[in-house]
């Protein structure tokens, strides 16, 4: 029990010393957090768009609806949400430095802005044509 009551003042005397000297503070948490969040962000908003967008509407074409309503835009975008997602999560701070920052992107974020523009266009087109042969006019 003398051991319990002396780590609290064990505690607060580190504490003061870290106070006087800030070179002794304890370890932050990795810088890379907040990237990785974001990605887990993106991830999880690509699986919304992909269930209520993509799933449902070819799950009710399937089933012979008469009609099938999805929004376009997000279907477009599905990729694009994926791809940051994916690389946020896998890379995370990293990824803010190639891409470079939101306001001026490197060469490689508009390299990486044009790949997921160019296969959330051949995404959106082969799940309208898909719709199409379907028998339904979109």
């Amino acid at each position: 029990m003398a051991a319990e009551q002396e780590r609290p003042d064990a505690f607060l005397q580190a504490m003061e010393a870290r106070r006087k000297d800030p070179s002794l503070k304890g370890k932050e948490g990795p810088l890379d957090f907040a990237s990785r969040g974001y990605g887990l962000v993106a991830l999880v908003a690509a699986l919304v768009i992909f269930i209520m967008d993509v799933y449902l509407p070819l799950t009710d074409a399937r089933a012979g609806a008469e009609r099938v309503a999805y929004d376009s835009k997000f279907v477009f975008l599905l990729p694009l949400f994926l791809l940051t997602g994916i690389t946020y999560t896998v890379f995370g701070g990293k990824t803010s430095r190639v891409l470079g920052p939101t306001t001026r992107p490197s060469l490689w974020g508009w390299l990486f802005v044009l790949a997921g523009a160019g296969a959330g266009f051949a995404f959106a087109h082969y799940f309208e044509s898909y719709l199409r042969t379907l028998g339904y006019a979109i």
